[in-house]
């Protein structure tokens, strides 16, 4: 069930959203290629797996559920 959730949730990905790995970094998504995804971090630029992502925090558009 996991599989095919996170598949889901990597299909879903896009510019604008911010992410979390399961590294622990936190970014966000400037573009979605096949197997990997730039994200901005502070003020560096990585490109990651997209296994590497854990979760989506905070979708384009859509005001933040927590502040912090």
């Amino acid at each position: 069930m996991r599989a095919k959730q996170l598949e889901a949730l990597l299909k879903s990905i896009k510019p604008g959203d911010k992410i979390s790995t399961t590294s622990g970094i936190v970014g966000t998504v400037v573009a979605v290629k096949e197997k990997t995804v730039s994200i901005r971090s502070a003020d560096s630029k990585l490109e990651i797996l997209k296994s590497a992502v854990s979760e989506i925090t905070e979708r384009a558009g859509e005001p933040s559920e927590s502040k912090s």
